[in-house]
């Protein structure tokens, strides 16, 4: 008797834990990262010299690891001659932020604020987007890529 109630409640618990995770994923964020908070609550939280720090961190934080990534390519790499000099296949690949900060900034918070369904939409993705993208083109952009529209 004490082997069964223990089956029972071993199966119990699988089936519990079962039906948690798959209502757990009825509503599954687009980006892993924005299943436990707001990228865009928090954006919106902060104040505008906190979202330039942001910005500014974000650009020179890419610059300097993509930079420090052909590096360490290069030195690993079986041709090494490759690299370096005025042209570096590596470098020329990275993302140029063109901009002005203050248009990056400007440019999240603006899309925050329009739409709000899209507030899961991590910094990094909206900072990408920017240069080649106006808010709406990436709110619609979302939508292909999500199946909505």
């Amino acid at each position: 008797m004490k082997r069964v109630k223990l089956w029972a409640s071993a199966i119990l618990y699988l089936l519990l834990g079962l039906a948690l995770q798959t209502l757990g994923q009825a509503g599954a964020a687009r980006y892993p990262e924005s299943r436990s908070y707001s990228p865009g609550k928090v954006w919106l939280g902060w104040t505008s010299d906190e979202r330039m720090g942001f910005v500014r961190g974000f650009i020179t934080g890419h610059g300097d690891g993509y930079q420090s990534g052909c590096r360490a390519a290069e030195t690993n790499s079986a041709d090494s001659n490759l690299a370096g000099g005025d042209f570096d296949p590596c470098l020329q690949q990275r993302h140029l932020f063109r901009k002005d900060p203050k248009f990056y900034e400007q440019f999240i918070t603006d899309f925050y604020n329009r739409y709000a369904m899209d507030r899961d939409v991590p910094f990094r993705v909206l900072l990408a987007q920017a240069d080649e993208k106006t808010p709406e083109e990436v709110h619609r952009w979302l939508g292909t890529k999500s199946g909505q529209q």
